[in-house]
């Protein structure tokens, strides 16, 4: 019934607030924790992307303890976040728990390839269709079915931006920052890292190899820090 009222009020073009009251009145009714249930009802700024939300996922992927409930980074401010990456245009983006490929589908306006990758079957095949059915040529971008603690090498070795929207915690970031780092030294170049909801700032930070560059709060998702982490490749 929680997702059926969701999808509801998502698709409804009543006012954001009375939505809110509505999913207040749930939570009342259901004993259920208001700011669990009103993190997955869109603002008014972001239904017109709201065909990206898909609740019905989030039982089965909060049954591993180290990943995020799935919930899409709509309208965000994507000039401030790529303000530190020059030469888009000729970069490799990756999306680290790609979800339905909204970010995927952004990321292609400005990036040569974006690649993206999800542990959760269901979501890749839905990122798959929803790119698809927006036309997006399909040599801009590719999407996989991956674990975080072993995604391909050849695979990470072509990233240039990795983007996280705090896809998971725990052993599983340490590793995915590991092959990151190990990425690294296998290709030496220019990295950067877009950080949403930036939980897990010290397991970047505390090898030293990147630096944070900026931390800021989007104006478009008011509740989230947002930080830039950066490696510049070795001097010759």
């Amino acid at each position: 019934m929680k997702n059926s009222l969701l999808t509801f009020l998502n698709g409804s073009d009543m006012p954001y607030r009375l939505k809110r009251l509505i999913v207040r009145i749930f939570a009342l009714l259901t004993f259920r924790k208001f700011k669990s249930l009103n993190r997955h009802l869109l603002t008014d700024n972001s239904r017109k992307t709201g065909e990206w939300f898909y609740p019905e996922f989030n039982n089965e992927i909060r049954r591993n303890k180290n990943c995020s409930s799935y919930i899409p980074v709509i309208n965000s401010d994507w000039e401030t976040r790529l303000s530190h990456i020059k030469d888009k245009e000729s970069k490799t983006f990756m999306d680290a728990g790609c979800g339905a490929g909204y970010i995927l589908y952004r990321a292609c306006e400005y990036f040569k390839h974006v690649i993206g990758f999800d542990f959760f079957e269901p979501l890749v095949k839905v990122a798959h269709k929803e790119l698809s059915t927006r036309g997006i040529d399909k040599s801009k971008w590719t999407a996989i079915e991956a674990d975080a603690r072993n995604v391909p090498k050849d695979i990470m070795d072509r990233v240039d931006v990795f983007f996280m929207a705090n896809p998971f915690l725990g052993e599983i970031m340490e590793a995915f920052i590991e092959q990151i780092i190990a990425s690294i030294k296998r290709k030496d170049r220019d990295v950067h890292i877009i950080y949403v909801k930036n939980m897990g700032r010290k397991t970047i930070l505390k090898h030293g190899v990147f630096q944070s560059v900026e931390v800021f709060r989007d104006k478009n998702l008011s509740t989230f820090d947002t930080e830039i982490f950066e490696y510049k490749k070795a001097a010759k």
